[in-house]
């Protein structure tokens, strides 16, 4: 009775609302969101999934109300209900515009009993056995009936069944349901195909070679749907096409055997790209990242001699907060081949002259030679050797050279698992960058050689339906080989601390460690939360420590270790976060009064 007075009330205000204010809703600020019928869940979880939000404190601007978008939150409702087994429930949505002219949200649940999958019955599998199925599909009797996750296997297990050459693979779901549900399959798997002809259309000045180097089939094998995906994929990332299709055609007269339709379009063969956005900097020696305002602009110019090598030109700007009146300045030529030495290994030779002029002013001529291995979307592993030759203010070498030759090879591994990377919410970032320096064409006079190691971790965490708690921890290793003098290693090799992506409460690394230091720990925690509009606010903790040198006129070295908390404010743009940070530095250097920093982008 209680249920049925809620629904009754619910229905008499909403009819109770002019039909002309009702017309007028659409953008007004939202007021309450109330529930009626939910016994399972709570309020707090079913707002969780939705996209309309109440009104919250201290807001300027709420969120305005949509009727497209509460349609959409109750279709939301009951999709949730139905995974959860509930498979007989409805929502029905409704509002009204209560006397501060805000509208009010009311949601009618109706949920029905929940259903649970009973038992799970196979038939017309011959390659797979039944319990290989079941397994396979992750299902298991007695538990809650989730028609969305039982689909979503299901493409996964037609996708298993093409992997193996049955490309006509059929699966028909049946659902009988009483107390419980029963669930039947019937599977009729069909022919097992071999791939026949392979035929490219679209071609029209590159040759056919390019696209066929890149299949992972071949007449006569067997059909493979993952094959056929990867083959696409390489296709394009060869960057000789701006599209690419391929289809499986069963031929009508030959049993078991499917032609390959590939098509493509080709690319420009010129392009140029224009880039203006915030960009984190690397620091040209051992330094965190400086946030700066880049602008780029790229010249490409593909299939150079009739191959698929293509080289760019690329001249880059980019304006240091720390140094406004100074802007840093890149100039590179690059060729890039998506294969080496007839591996399928992309590689890359790049030529460049970088001027820095912040946090020191060091000009950097050499060339680059890079191997990329890509095994799958979210992870990448570099191979390079580097030689530059350095010229710098004389301090920032050592105290007699100011020109100096660089030579190492590098590792970068990097994994990106987050599911937005100017403003993550979720997911991990994990980065490894060993290298050895020093090598190949040694001279007399160099400096020795040593082997740097830097890792990182980053971790994200959603908190409710916007706020992110964040934390990262870094370490740095500098060792000479064979054990030796630290003090002639190149001062830029050194790591430091201090500025708007390291240590907030020291504006300079400078300010933390005149010296640098060859041992480098780095940790941030952050809490991210929106405010209003296009303001957000963050809460933090830094904490670093360095084994540096103590004075420049000994070997001996000290940790330093500082920490600050501290607060912000983030602006959100088209461009990316810009933050307006205040910390209050601890332990080195202890001060009693914040350090401001404003910066782009995330912290990381």
């Amino acid at each position: 009775m209680g249920h049925f007075r809620r629904v009754l009330l619910f229905s008499l205000v909403w009819l109770s609302q002019p039909f002309g204010l009702i017309a007028q809703v659409d953008d007004l600020p939202i007021g309450n969101i109330y529930f009626s019928g939910n016994e399972t869940f709570t309020e707090e979880q079913l707002k969780g999934l939705m996209k309309l939000r109440a009104v919250r404190a201290f807001a300027f601007r709420d969120q305005p109300f949509s009727r497209r978008a509460l349609r959409i939150d109750a279709l939301t409702l009951e999709g949730f209900y139905a995974s959860q087994g509930y498979l007989e429930s409805s929502v029905t949505d409704s509002f009204v515009v209560n006397s501060s002219g805000q509208v009010d949200v009311y949601l009618i649940i109706i949920e029905g009993r929940q259903f649970m999958l009973a038992d799970i019955e196979v038939t017309g599998n011959r390659l797979l056995s039944t319990i290989d199925i079941l397994t396979f599909l992750d299902l298991q009797p007695g538990e809650p009936f989730n028609p969305v996750y039982i689909r979503h296997r299901l493409v996964e297990l037609r996708r298993h069944y093409q992997n193996q050459g049955k490309l006509t693979i059929d699966i028909l779901e049946e659902k009988e349901a009483d107390e419980d549900v029963h669930l039947r399959l019937f599977i009729s798997e069909g022919l097992t195909y071999t791939v026949g002809d392979i035929n490219i259309t679209g071609l029209v000045q590159i040759p056919e070679k390019f696209v066929r180097r890149e299949l992972l089939f071949k007449t006569g094998d067997t059909f493979r749907q993952d094959d056929l995906i990867l083959s696409q994929q390489r296709i394009f990332e060869s960057g000789l096409f701006a599209a690419v299709e391929i289809l499986p055609e069963v031929r009508s007269l030959e049993s078991g055997i499917a032609d390959m339709e590939i098509r493509v379009r080709e690319l420009e063969r010129r392009s140029l790209d224009l880039t203006l956005g915030f960009q984190q900097k690397e620091d040209p020696g051992s330094g965190e990242p400086s946030t700066a305002v880049a602008t780029s602009g790229q010249w490409w110019h593909s299939r150079i001699f009739g191959s698929g090598i293509r080289s760019g030109i690329t001249l880059e700007t980019d304006l240091v907060l720390q140094a406004l009146t100074s802007p840093n300045l890149l100039v590179s030529l690059e060729f890039q081949s998506p294969w080496t030495v007839g591996i399928r290994i992309p590689s890359s030779v790049k030529f460049f002259s970088d001027y820095r002029t912040t946090p020191d002013r060091i000009f950097t001529n050499g060339v680059e030679v890079a191997l990329i291995r890509r095994r799958v979307e979210r992870t990448r592993f570099t191979a390079r050797f580097r030689w530059a030759l350095i010229t710098a203010e004389k301090e920032v070498l050592d105290s007699v050279a100011t020109t100096g030759a660089n030579r190492s090879i590098n590792f970068d591994y990097l994994f990106q698992g987050v599911d937005n990377l100017l403003a993550p919410r979720k997911g991990t970032i994990f980065q490894i960058n060993p290298s050895l320096n020093g090598i190949v064409l040694k001279g007399a006079n160099d400096v020795p050689y040593y082997l740097k190691l830097e890792a990182d971790i980053r971790r994200y965490h959603p908190v409710g339906r916007e706020a992110v708690f964040a934390y990262r921890a870094k370490l740095g290793y500098l060792r000479t080989l064979p054990a030796g003098d630290g003090r002639s290693l190149p001062l830029i090799d050194l790591f430091d601390l201090g500025g708007s992506t390291s240590l907030r409460g020291w504006t300079r690394p400078k300010r933390f460690a005149a010296e640098g230091g060859m041992i480098k720990m780095l940790g941030n925690v952050e809490f991210r939360f929106p405010l209003i509009w296009i303001l957000g606010a963050e809460l933090f903790l830094d904490m670093g420590a360095l084994k540096a040198f103590e004075t420049s006129s000994t070997d001996a070295l000290d940790w330093k270790f500082g920490w600050d908390p501290g607060a912000g404010i983030l602006i959100t743009t088209p461009l990316g976060p810009i933050r307006l940070d205040a910390a209050w530095p601890q332990g080195q250097q202890k001060g009693s009064s914040p350090t401001y920093q404003m910066a782009f982008l995330h912290t990381f």
